[in-house]
């Protein structure tokens, strides 16, 4: 067992900004939260990053849904996903719309993004999941819509690329559960800036390598991660969640008997009365704020504030 560690609190408090745990879940809710690429400086200059894109098109990508083509560099992108506005924005690139999800954010983008705006100010567009304008959408006349952590279905896809080419996630991991490296590098090949993804990929990847080396005793830890909903039921977050991804990066590890709980999709409800399955070292559980607060999530009762298993709960 590990003892609950500052750097830990400073994990629940970039979770938090960043989504907290939202009851993504089964396939007809919103997504987990998206723990994307931290914004940087471009490694390469914007004049040369704006010529290399001029030069990257035609480019033609695969994804869950076929192909889309791309002819010329993209002037008008939208945001159309939970997540997809940082590594956009940390690759140059200012969406003229960006899909709001939670937390009452300027422009819906949060303070580690918002340097990156320059003072630009998207439209916020008010969609609740499964909900699309697209009326709104085509007015704002896109050369390009990113909806890589979106849960968008066929039939959701087949009406956006109409109006624009539509890049939807990769066919080979469930809704919401596309790993940040992965997605960056889409959007970077639709930008026309796969390079420039590339780099920052590699960036960040060195920065959580540095981070679990400094920190020996992450390594082998277990955690799991679970959001209290209605009834007195608990959300448990899955294994291939932006978050669960991270923290299994810095050397954690997720419980078999977790992963095989959830399965497939990125989150599944559990009873209280289950609570023995999530036997961890290390619990983050969300209460009280967050989107569960938006929704008037009350505190836990006493007896629900520590699971069956032994672990810390942060």
């Amino acid at each position: 067992m590990i003892r609950p560690l500052s750097f830990l609190f400073v994990l629940i408090s970039l979770f938090t900004a960043c989504g907290s745990v939202s009851p993504a879940l089964e396939p007809t809710r919103a997504p987990a939260a998206p723990t994307t690429a931290p914004v940087a400086d471009a490694p390469t200059s914007a004049p040369a990053a704006a010529e290399a894109a001029a030069d990257a098109f035609p480019v033609t990508i695969e994804h869950k849904y076929g192909t889309v083509t791309i002819f010329a560099e993209p002037q008008r992108v939208i945001a159309l996903g939970y997540s997809e506005v940082d590594p956009i924005l940390a690759l140059g690139v200012v969406p003229v719309a960006v899909r709001d999800w939670f937390g009452d954010q300027p422009n819906a983008v949060w303070p580690w993004s918002q340097p990156a705006l320059g003072g630009a100010t998207p439209i916020v567009l008010t969609m609740p999941f499964g909900e699309l304008n697209y009326e709104t959408i085509a007015a704002l006349a896109p050369d390009l819509i990113v909806a890589t952590h979106s849960g968008i279905t066929e039939d959701e896809y087949t009406t956006l690329s109409r109006i624009a080419p539509t890049l939807a996630q990769t066919g080979d991991v469930p809704d919401f559960g596309m790993p940040w490296q992965a997605q960056t590098k889409l959007i970077g090949q639709a930008l026309g800036r796969a390079e420039q993804a590339e780099q920052l990929v590699a960036g960040v990847e060195a920065q959580i390598a540095a981070v679990a080396a400094t920190n020996p005793q992450l390594q082998g830890a277990t955690i799991a991660w679970d959001s209290p909903a209605e009834g007195g039921t608990f959300w448990v977050v899955g294994s291939t969640t932006p978050p669960l991804r991270f923290l299994t990066a810095l050397g954690m590890s997720y419980p078999n008997a977790v992963v095989e709980f959830v399965g497939t999709v990125d989150s599944r409800q559990l009873s209280a009365e289950r609570l023995e399955k999530i036997d961890t070292d290390v619990l983050l559980r969300r209460h009280g704020i967050g989107a569960g607060s938006d929704r008037g999530q009350p505190a836990l009762p006493a007896d629900q504030r520590h699971p069956a298993g032994s672990g810390n709960l942060l």
